[in-house]
């Protein structure tokens, strides 16, 4: 664990979130490694500190001293960081920390929309909020967005798999060829 701790420091940026991952693999037995993680919580990348924050969650869900840093990246100009933010907000499952999420519901980027869908999910286990999104992702005109809500979904098909019956609501009023992608979809999950 200790050359774990060391890599933290690193140069290479690589290595740095390599060390991270590894830390959050070993959760609880990575305790000892929590005041070298802290030390990381002021750094430069706006990115690494909030993985900084999410494997100290992960280490020690408990510790409260990392929330600060991924409430501030739920404002972050940079999308991945808002969704990180999310991601590392819902796997600590807090009731009143999650609410902080709740305004990015409604962001501009869709996978900030689904990360602080996923965050409540997660937190309330009320999955229907990111079902709903996905499936409004699945009736767009553009098959890329298709694609993007279908892979969404598959993030969630133990849960999404509960509900297919909105799945098929959702192909009543759709065009032949998003009702082909959502049947799809269903077929999927129905086999997973």
């Amino acid at each position: 664990m200790d050359k774990w701790i060391t890599h933290l420091s690193s140069d290479d940026q690589t290595l740095r979130m390599m060390a991270l991952s590894m830390l959050r693999l070993f959760g609880d037995l990575a305790r000892p490694a929590l005041p070298a993680l802290k030390q990381h919580l002021t750094d430069d990348d706006p990115y690494f500190r909030l993985s900084v924050a999410g494997a100290i969650g992960a280490i020690a869900p408990e510790d409260t001293e990392a929330l600060p840093v991924l409430i501030e990246g739920l404002s972050s100009p940079v999308a991945l960081n808002r969704a990180t933010a999310c991601e590392f907000i819902g796997e600590r499952r807090n009731k009143s920390v999650v609410l902080n999420v709740t305004p990015l519901l409604h962001d501009d980027e869709f996978i900030v929309r689904f990360a602080a869908a996923k965050a409540i999910g997660r937190t309330f286990n009320n999955w229907l909020h990111a079902i709903a999104m996905c499936i409004g992702m699945l009736k767009n005109a553009d098959e890329s967005k298709r694609a993007i809500g279908a892979s969404a979904l598959f993030c969630i098909r133990r849960h999404a798999k509960r509900h297919v019956d909105l799945l098929r609501m959702a192909i009543v009023d759709a065009p032949w060829d998003v009702r082909l992608d959502i049947e799809e979809v269903i077929g999927v999950l129905s086999t997973v």
